[in-house]
């Protein structure tokens, strides 16, 4: 899987993470936002955050340390 899609999937969690956490504090207010102690877009946000830093790092980490584990690849008759 190349770098590209992996960052896609990761943005891709992360937007369904934002709806998802929107949508729940919504619900558990009744819909009615003065019930929250925050406004929606805030829970969508901290969601959002809690996917995609984690992944980043996770992603970045390993394109740094991949050829230091993985080595150069080599054929075996080289």
């Amino acid at each position: 899987m190349t770098v590209a899609w992996l960052f896609a999937v990761l943005i891709a969690l992360s937007i369904v993470g934002f709806i998802a956490a929107r949508t729940r504090a919504m619900a558990s207010a009744g819909g009615d936002m003065r019930n929250l102690h925050s406004l929606p877009s805030y829970y969508g946000s901290t969601a959002m955050l809690a996917v995609i830093v984690p992944s980043f790092i996770v992603l970045f980490a390993w394109l740094i340390l991949q050829p230091i584990i993985i080595g150069p690849h080599r054929r075996p008759n080289d």
